[in-house]
């Protein structure tokens, strides 16, 4: 039985509901949540973010959470910390200094752009 699109939750019902599991610390309920947001607008930071965040604290997902967290970087620099944090914890302390790097370059555009 096909399913009527119109009665699908929109992309934004997931993420807030991913996030807001996540803020209750129920981190095994918001990844489906999560998941459907990427798999409605794989495009959508967002939706990306969190999904990135929930696998990189994962040990047999964090190279999936890489994938998905340079998407979100895009608009959330805050990624990067997330990503430095993961490699940190991998003992990859190179690429952990990569990102915060990046991080520290994509501030500063963002702190340079007219209001």
């Amino acid at each position: 039985v096909a399913r009527d699109p119109r009665l699908q939750p929109p992309l934004i019902h997931h993420a807030n509901l991913a996030y807001a599991l996540i803020r209750l610390g129920q981190w095994t309920a918001a990844e489906p949540e999560a998941e459907a947001a990427v798999a409605l607008d794989p495009a959508n930071a967002n939706g990306q973010y969190l999904l990135g965040f929930l696998l990189a604290n994962r040990v047999d997902s964090r190279g999936q959470a890489a994938q998905h967290l340079r998407v979100a970087a895009r608009q959330f620099p805050e990624a990067h910390l997330v990503l430095a944090d993961m490699y940190s914890l991998q003992g990859a302390g190179q690429s952990a200094a990569l990102e915060l790097d990046e991080y520290r370059k994509a501030t500063t555009e963002v702190n340079r752009r007219p209001r």
